[in-house]
């Protein structure tokens, strides 16, 4: 076995040492335990990616110092969940039903908007991604072209913007004696209008989201939910991903692969699941410059500095001389460090931390307004193994619009006396 191999086995084990290790303190399968139980999986399929002779000519030797780093930061980023214990949790304190369902039709409305396009090309594109897969990779560069070129248009801005929103409210629902249910298939559509804009679009980055958001929705609320509500949620999830991984697996081998032989379709998908620990080995920390960043603030800098690109082709173009850009994924640390350098970002994500801490402090009682804090961290780092969700215009809108609903939320909870009781 060569060092290549044992530093790549040995990266796997940190994060089973520290699943195990939450799971043995805990004595249950945790939403902490859960983050490090994906990074495990992806590191572990990085192994096996690194040794395809199909990878010869995209990554270079690995060394140890980077996947250390890349250790340490999530340990820090993700230590306000490892401070949750959501099974202690007996209280949850609610802001005022008028503003959050205020809110929800507003989310139900802007996406009901946005279907029209979805609804117009669905058929004949996930035809086409089923018969000849080969075509996703001319959709997803369609796509984005469009996005960077197109005017203003206020549902496309909104619906992405808003993309966090339809699985929380839907799980969060839930919880309640008396479910409105027109409420709830109505936030059902919605879920199912934003898993289908990304496979009509060749985008898997949604269906990725939307899935693993809403495992964090349902750990956190389940000790809030009926045995009822529970059961059906598991048999929901169980459809649902059965049916999203068709069209799922076209989009990845028509990105990365072709449909010619199974070689291929497993390279694709493991070229998707465990590229990140590699790019961020060989890249993460020395990529031959930074972007001063305008990659993952790149709204906040403009609205200070006239000199920042607009768009994504922009960004990469300013900054072609790097080795590499977010054409590759290089996990949400990397998109900080390719950002600001590791030195900086370390700092960055030391204060992140503490302020998160502070601010999300759960025990026996909890209210929606942290929740949403923990829903922010899970969405950075669970689908921040491939790139950092928040990051261009769009994620920065989003960041903007969980603070604003942050701090709606906690001023209604203190006039508000609501309380959801745990029904374990």
């Amino acid at each position: 076995m060569n060092s290549d191999n044992l530093i790549l086995i040995f990266n796997t084990c940190l994060y089973l040492i520290v699943f195990i290790f939450i799971i043995k303190q805990r004595k249950f399968l945790s939403i902490a335990s859960l983050i490090f139980l994906l990074y495990a999986i992806v590191s572990v399929v990085s192994i096996f990616l690194f040794n395809d002779p199909n990878s010869y000519y995209y990554f270079k030797e690995v060394t140890f110092f980077p996947f250390f780093y890349l250790f340490v930061l999530l340990l820090i980023a993700s230590y306000p969940i490892l401070k949750l214990n959501e099974k202690k949790i007996q209280k949850l304190y609610l802001p005022s039903d008028q503003m959050v369902i205020a809110f929800t039709l507003f989310v139900i409305i802007v996406f009901f908007l946005s279907v029209i396009d979805v609804i117009g090309s669905f058929d004949q594109i996930l035809t086409n991604l089923i018969i000849d897969s080969s075509k996703a990779g001319d959709i997803y560069l369609q796509t984005r072209t469009a996005q960077s070129s197109t005017g203003i248009n206020i549902i496309g801005v909104l619906a992405p913007a808003l993309r966090d929103y339809p699985q929380f409210l839907l799980f969060y629902f839930l919880t309640f004696r008396k479910v409105n249910k027109l409420l709830i298939i109505l936030l059902m559509s919605v879920v199912l209008i934003s898993i289908l804009s990304g496979l009509v679009n060749g985008l898997r980055g949604n269906v990725i989201f939307v899935l693993l958001s809403s495992v964090f929705c349902y750990f956190f609320f389940k000790g809030f939910y009926s045995s009822i509500v529970r059961r059906r949620i598991k048999i929901g999830i169980l459809i649902s991903f059965i049916a999203i991984s068709i069209p799922f697996i076209a989009i990845s081998i028509g990105r990365f692969g072709t449909p010619t032989s199974s070689i291929d379709s497993g390279y694709a998908l493991k070229t998707y699941t465990g590229q990140s620990f590699l790019y961020f080995n060989n890249y993460g920390l020395d990529a031959n410059g930074i972007r001063d960043g305008e990659r993952t603030m790149n709204l906040f800098k403009r609205m200070v500095y006239d000199n920042v690109p607009k768009g994504w082709e922009e960004v990469r173009y300013k900054h072609r001389e790097m080795k590499i850009n977010d054409g590759v994924f290089s996990t949400f640390i990397g998109e900080f460090t390719l950002d600001f350098g590791p030195i900086v970002t370390f700092f960055l994500f030391v204060l992140f931390s503490i302020f998160m801490t502070i601010k999300t402090k759960i025990r026996e009682t909890a209210y929606l307004h942290q929740t949403l804090l923990l829903y922010f961290i899970w969405n950075s780092i669970t689908f921040g193994i491939f790139l950092f969700p928040y990051a261009d215009i769009n994620g920065n809108v989003r960041i903007i619009i969980f603070a604003c609903l942050f701090i709606l939320f906690k001023f209604s909870t203190l006039k508000n006396h609501f309380v959801l009781k745990a029904k374990r």
